[in-house]
C-alpha cells in the first residue's frame, strides 16, 4: 500500500505506514489549526469566555473515533485542524479569565493548582491506556476515549458557573477592588499577617 493512501475500514485495525503518515499529517494539521485558533483568540472577546473555552474543546471528541475507524487522511485532517484551533482558543480564554477574575495576590497559587489538576492524572492515563487497549482492543479503546471526552465536556457545561461567568468580573464596592492590574495594599490585613 503506498504511503499516504487511505485504508479501507473493512480491513482489521493495525499499524501501517499509511497510518503512521496519517498521524504525522494530523499532527501537522493540528499545529496549523492551533496557529489559526491563536490568531482568532487574539481578536475574539466572548461575553462568556469559559463557555466559549469549553465548547472549543469539543473538536477533540471525534479524533479518536476517526482513528478507531482507520478513517482516511481527508477525514482526519479537517477535524485535527478544528481540534488545534479549539486548543488555542481554550488556552487563551482560560488564562485570560484567570487573570481577570483572580486577585493578583492569589493568581500564582490558583494557577499552580490549575496546572496540578490539569496534569496530575496524565501519568495514570499513560499507564492504564496500554493495558485497556490490550484487553478491549485499540478501536474500542479509541471509541471509549471519544465517549469519555464528550461526557467530560457535557459535565463541565452543566455547571452554571462555567456557562454564565462574564468576561469581566462584577464591579467591586468602592475601596475593595481586587483587579489584577491594581496592586495589593501593603497595609492590608493580609499583608500585615505575612511574615
Amino acid at each position: 500500500m503506498p504511503s499516504g493512501s487511505p485504508r479501507s475500514t473493512a480491513e482489521p485495525w493495525s499499524p501501517t505506514a499509511a497510518e503512521a503518515w496519517s498521524d504525522s499529517a494530523a499532527a501537522n494539521t493540528f499545529g496549523v489549526g492551533a496557529l489559526g485558533g491563536g490568531m482568532v483568540a487574539l481578536h475574539w472577546h466572548p461575553r462568556r469566555p469559559l463557555l466559549a473555552a469549553t465548547l472549543a474543546t469539543l473538536g477533540f471528541v471525534p479524533l479518536p473515533a476517526l482513528l478507531a475507524q482507520a478513517a482516511p487522511v481527508a477525514a482526519i485532517d479537517p477535524v485535527a485542524f478544528i481540534a488545534g484551533a479549539g486548543f488555542s482558543v481554550f488556552g487563551t480564554q482560560w488564562d485570560t479569565t484567570l487573570q481577570r477574575h483572580i486577585p493578583n495576590e492569589l493568581l500564582s497559587r490558583v494557577s499552580a493548582y490549575d496546572w496540578l489538576g490539569s496534569i496530575a492524572l496524565l501519568p495514570i492515563g499513560y499507564v492504564i491506556a496500554g493495558p485497556i487497549a490490550a484487553v478491549v482492543g485499540i478501536p474500542a479503546a479509541l471509541w471509549g476515549s471519544s465517549v469519555f471526552m464528550a461526557l467530560a465536556v457535557a459535565a463541565v457545561l452543566m455547571l452554571p458557573e462555567v456557562r454564565n461567568l462574564p468576561a469581566e468580573p462584577p464591579a467591586a464596592p468602592h475601596g475593595t477592588e481586587h483587579r489584577a492590574d491594581i496592586p495589593a495594599d501593603d497595609n492590608s490585613p493580609e499583608q500585615q499577617r505575612a511574615p
